[in-house]
């Protein structure tokens, strides 16, 4: 009775909106979307960091312009 009740009230309770991902865009590779989750924890470890924002600052930005690079080069953009 209660895991029906819980069944219940989750299905009526849980978003059912889906969302389209980086990861389903022909042009975004594996090798893109692993680049792209290391820049995101890359910038969390920036905005937390007090001491060695420079150096973070420039993996950061180094990072982003790999992954912008490779990104053109796959859709063949220049």
């Amino acid at each position: 009775m209660f895991k029906a009740e819980v069944n219940r009230l989750s299905t009526l309770h849980t978003p059912t909106r889906q969302i389209k991902s980086r990861a389903d865009l022909p042009w975004v590779t594996h090798e893109i979307v692993k680049l792209i989750r290391k820049k995101d924890k890359l910038y969390t470890k920036l905005k937390r960091s007090c001491s060695h924002k420079s150096h973070y600052t420039e993996k950061f930005k180094q990072l982003k312009s790999t992954i912008q690079n490779r990104l053109e080069m796959h859709t063949g953009h220049t």
